[in-house]
């Protein structure tokens, strides 16, 4: 999976500092978390302990300490990242979680590299719209999920937004839509809730 990476520094939600992004620019942690509204995300995800969980090209804490703290140590979390770099740094990371349930994969641009039939939830946010090979993609994340798995996808809307990509770079909500009901995918939850971002959750075709 290509991507410019969103790189929020690994130590930046302790210290507060801006954090540097290619679609974000450079602002406080405290502005992303007002828009990203992590906490408020996973109530809607319905994320609990002992699940099973992938973040795709993870890159940030954001959502790596609130989902390894929400599964805690009767469930597992698998950060998926492609660039070596980050891939050590996230490594890093995981290893200071006290719950011991971080497994950081080296993923591709068609394949996360996750374990088939395990997870409860794929999570990709900011992520989506960067993937070349999507069709790859989506098989690849429907072999990983369990029966009743599913799979949230967090991306940019339209218009004119301070924090997001040029609008030629995003993947409009319609578009995703329509590629995941023509690939047999199911809508169970399409929100607005968040101000710059669309969240839609999906569940794959059956086997």
């Amino acid at each position: 999976m290509k991507r410019v990476a969103i790189i929020w520094m690994l130590c930046a939600l302790g210290s507060g500092v801006a954090v540097s992004a290619q679609d974000q620019g450079s602002m406080p942690v405290s502005e992303i978390i007002k828009w990203q509204q992590p906490s408020r995300v996973l109530g809607l995800l319905s994320v609990r302990q002992g699940e099973r969980v992938a973040d795709l090209e993870a890159g940030a804490p954001l959502f790596l300490r609130s989902l390894a703290s929400t599964v805690k140590e009767q469930g597992k979390l698998y950060i998926v990242e492609s660039d070596p770099e980050r891939l050590e740094a996230l490594e890093k990371e995981a290893a200071r979680s006290p719950y011991g349930n971080t497994v950081v994969v080296r993923g591709s641009e068609a394949d996360p590299g996750l374990p088939a039939g395990e997870l409860d939830l794929v999570l990709a946010v900011n992520t989506w719209h960067r993937v070349e090979n999507r069709r790859a993609m989506r098989k690849a994340v429907q072999r990983a999920l369990k029966p009743g798995g599913r799979l949230a996808i967090i991306d940019w809307h339209d218009g004119d937004i301070p924090v997001a990509p040029p609008i030629e770079q995003r993947l409009p909500h319609d578009k995703l839509v329509n590629e995941m009901k023509s690939a047999g995918w199911t809508v169970t939850t399409d929100s607005r809730m968040l101000e710059y971002q669309y969240l839609v959750i999906l569940t794959p075709p059956a086997r």
